[in-house]
């Protein structure tokens, strides 16, 4: 069976939908139009020990627990696939390091300055920023934020296998770069395949690079000029088109706000 979760009408329901009935899968897509599951905010946190963003987690968490698992064994996913063989890299060669560097990897910069020593070591520790990348946005990120799924199941992914990362990391950028050697692989496996590319909007997989760099270009200029989004986990909408979880989420915070202290407690404010 197939599982996908998204608001309704984004591309990641259209093309998950579109591939399930190709290939004769069962299929299930779980909307995230309705944000009730928000304010359930406790049990997401406790899944992961609150160490991953609670907005990306908590549709997962939802979802799972509305599941019966008994009759299914692991889920697979496509976990980190993409930092993993292409957009961790933002040009066709390894950039070294540097503190300006590692700030566009961050969610906020808001208390960045409270990092300076840890930014110094992160630059020091890592060769490339694709190392750095990987680290501290799959591992620390992505790949813990998939831990909430090990209360109801197992999961698997071809990039939580060890030696296919660092196969992946040995591979030359220029080839890895704007997902050249990975649309050549797909089309490799399913010659036909004729799905939109999934990050840019009316490419295909088979799009040449020129097309892509076009697609790219113009869904900037939309952004920019629209305020066009693409997210399946569009936070800012959801909170202007639903009052009532804005207020829960207010209410939570400052009923519980009194139990930390000292500069935690500052910073959880100041954010």
């Amino acid at each position: 069976m197939c599982l996908c979760f998204s608001e309704n009408d984004y591309l990641d329901e259209k093309l998950s939908k579109k591939i399930a009935s190709d290939f004769f899968d069962y299929y299930l897509f779980y909307s995230l139009n309705n944000v009730k599951y928000l304010t359930e905010i406790d049990n997401p946190v406790k899944a992961n020990d609150g160490l991953i963003f609670y907005s990306g987690s908590s549709y997962m968490y939802s979802m799972f627990s509305l599941l019966d698992f008994s009759g299914y064994g692991v889920l697979h996913t496509g976990v980190a696939g993409n930092e993993v063989l292409y957009s961790s890299l933002k040009f066709d060669y390894h950039e070294k390091p540097s503190k300006r560097k590692v700030e566009r990897i961050f969610y906020s910069s808001k208390l960045k300055n409270k990092i300076d020593n840890i930014l110094e070591e992160l630059v020091q520790k890592y060769e490339t920023m694709e190392e750095l990348a990987f680290y501290k946005k799959c591992v620390n990120g992505v790949y813990n934020a998939f831990r909430n799924i090990e209360h109801f199941t197992e999961f698997s992914s071809p990039t939580l296998y060890a030696p296919t990362i660092e196969y992946i990391m040995k591979i030359d950028p220029k080839l890895k770069y704007n997902a050249y050697l990975y649309r050549k692989w797909v089309l490799k496996k399913i010659p036909n395949i004729n799905y939109p590319w999934e990050h840019i909007t009316g490419a295909k997989i088979s799009s040449s690079s020129f097309e892509i760099f076009l697609r790219k270009s113009l869904k900037k200029l939309a952004t920019f000029l629209l305020g066009y989004r693409t997210s399946k986990n569009p936070w800012d909408k959801w909170l202007k088109r639903n009052p009532i979880l804005l207020e829960t989420l207010d209410k939570y915070f400052f009923d519980n706000i009194n139990l930390l202290n000292g500069n935690l407690k500052e910073d959880c404010i100041k954010l």
